[in-house]
């Protein structure tokens, strides 16, 4: 990354470092051509320190030079990963690649892996447009995560929280679709199907008997034997974790003259317990699209080795002759007209002129440019190594504003900038987000916010001596941190709504904090609503 886009990286690094839960164990890797780590053994504890150390890196943090490495970096955070709590890796990645495959495999050996134990997941974001869809879907799919993208004129920091958001969410588990009722099996397991042409001889009740759960295709108009044709074929076959701000989608292929039931039924275990939604079937206008959508989700998971061919009757996993692979995904080609590694299409242009005027024709030649970044332009990757060693020299006397009163350090904000910069005359009339970005130094780890003039400025006063005369003198709490941190809690949401998004798990934990204080939720929220009130007094006033 360079230019802008290494800015907007360092700003929304920062916001998601503030907004981390007090509880938490977190570490920075930078990846290029080699890796280098801000906590060299491990993730460690989220504290004042480590906050620090944390928001110098980010502030400081300018373009690298060299290549894409991902698969090294991201094989040390699996194996290095603590064997006590979950783990979610959230990788940031701007570039193209050339062994995404490799990267995904292992991702997915990694989740595998730690299926039994505390689990680990894996989420994407690709930054610009010149990311590798291929493995930011791929890696995002093969650790139970989500991706997203985000274009050069996005609020980057919005789907970094997003990101976090779901990350920090406890993941609903054992989902299980219902497609079809009970009522479609008879007495011996089998299922009940209108009549339809085929081979066999029918039963005496008018329905043709089908075995369950068999491994076969019913694409394959080569089946010689039309019992073997599975009833339903669900994609993805393992249901991914849902997040929010995300789309499930998963599609189902119904053996010829099956029907889904009226209500889709999807089912799941919660920390609360477990959940249940009822999707009603909706009609669409008779096409292909959503078969050959279905069809290429079928043709990559066949590819990824997570299609219902690779699972026994008994849910473990299998292994798949090539043969049958090639073959699924050639039928599957075929049927829907989709290019795959086994079938290409070649179009041939009919005119009604005849052969020889084709052959006169002018053929008009565009040259469209790569969206792939040229590396040509970039130095020796031997400074990448000097650029970390630089990094690995940090000390904690080089990060600017460091405390001067006599407070412990984990009662001073950290706040890394000169200490005149929010010398304002007044509030913007519409902050930006660069607004939150200032506030939010001010805040404490733990989700405190300390009154200094500097915050005091930010929020529209001369000064705290006057933030003191106007708010503490009518507030029925005592804590001034209390006092302050719920004032820029209702400033936030009063004047910032746009970007409630971003700073929302930063007020989150603010008002954690105050709760830790003793403070019912009932006297938090008519303190914010009268907090509220006065500042839209005192922007009417002003």
């Amino acid at each position: 990354m360079e230019g802008p886009k290494i800015q907007r990286t360092s700003e929304a690094l920062t916001l998601f470092l503030r907004s981390l839960p007090k509880d938490c164990y977190f570490n920075i890797i930078l990846f290029s051509s080699s890796y280098k780590l801000l906590f060299p053994d491990k993730s460690t504890r989220y504290n004042h320190d480590s906050l620090r150390k944390a928001l110098f890196h980010a502030k400081y943090l300018y373009a690298d030079i060299g290549g894409t490495d991902i698969l090294t970096p991201l094989d040390w955070v699996c194996r290095n990963a603590r064997s006590d709590v979950s783990t979610t890796v959230l990788l940031l990645t701007d570039g193209e690649m050339t062994n995404a495959s490799m990267v995904i495999e292992q991702t997915k050996k990694y989740v595998r892996d730690r299926t039994h134990s505390h689990g680990l997941r894996v989420f994407t974001l690709g930054v610009g447009n010149a990311v590798s869809h291929n493995l930011v879907d791929g890696v995002a799919r093969m650790g139970r995560g989500f991706s997203q993208y985000v274009g050069e004129t996005e609020r980057l920091e919005k789907k970094i929280m997003e990101m976090l958001k779901n990350a920090l969410q406890p993941p609903i588990t054992d989902y299980n679709v219902t497609w079809m009722t009970e009522d479609d099996d008879d007495d011996d397991g089998h299922i009940k199907l209108p009549k339809i042409p085929m081979t066999e001889e029918d039963d005496d009740d008018g329905y043709i008997k089908l075995p369950k759960k068999q491994k076969l295709s019913f694409f394959n108009n080569n089946n010689n034997n039309n019992n073997n044709i599975p009833i339903v074929r669900q994609l993805p076959h393992n249901i991914p974790v849902i997040f929010a701000h995300s789309t499930l989608m998963v599609y189902c292929f119904f053996a010829p003259g099956k029907r889904p039931c009226g209500k889709i039924v999807l089912e799941g275990q919660s920390n609360d317990g477990p959940m249940k939604v009822e999707i009603d079937i909706e009609k669409v206008d008779p096409g292909a699209l959503i078969h050959t959508l279905a069809a290429q989700r079928l043709i990559t998971d066949i590819e990824e080795a997570t299609s219902y061919l690779h699972y026994d009757d008994s849910g473990r996993p299998k292994q798949l002759a090539v043969q049958t692979k090639s073959c699924e995904i050639t039928m599957m080609g075929l049927r829907f007209s989709l290019v795959t590694n086994y079938t290409s299409f070649i179009a041939i242009d009919k005119h009604l002129d005849g052969v020889e005027s084709y052959h006169q024709k002018t053929i008009l030649q565009v040259n469209i440019p790569s969206a792939t970044p040229n590396y040509s332009r970039y130095q020796s990757q031997s400074q990448s190594v000097n650029y970390f060693a630089r990094f690995g020299e940090f000390r904690d006397d080089e990060c600017r504003g460091a405390p001067t009163k006599k407070r412990s350090l984990e009662e001073e904000p950290i706040a890394l900038g000169s200490t005149n910069k929010y010398m304002c005359k007044e509030i913007p009339k519409t902050p930006g987000i660069q607004y939150i970005f200032k506030i939010i130094e001010f805040q404490l780890f733990n989700g405190c916010f300390k009154i200094v003039d500097d915050l005091a400025i930010l929020l529209g006063f001369k000064g705290s001596k006057e933030f003191r005369e106007h708010i503490f003198r009518n507030m029925i709490i005592l804590n001034d941190d209390v006092r302050t941190t719920l004032y820029v809690v209702a400033f936030m949401h009063e004047r910032m709504t746009e970007f409630r998004c971003e700073y929302e798990l930063v007020v989150k934990k603010a008002l954690l904090w105050v709760e830790k204080q003793g403070i019912e939720k009932k006297t938090i929220d008519t303190l914010i609503a009268e907090i509220k009130e006065f500042i839209r007094l005192r922007k009417r006033d002003i």
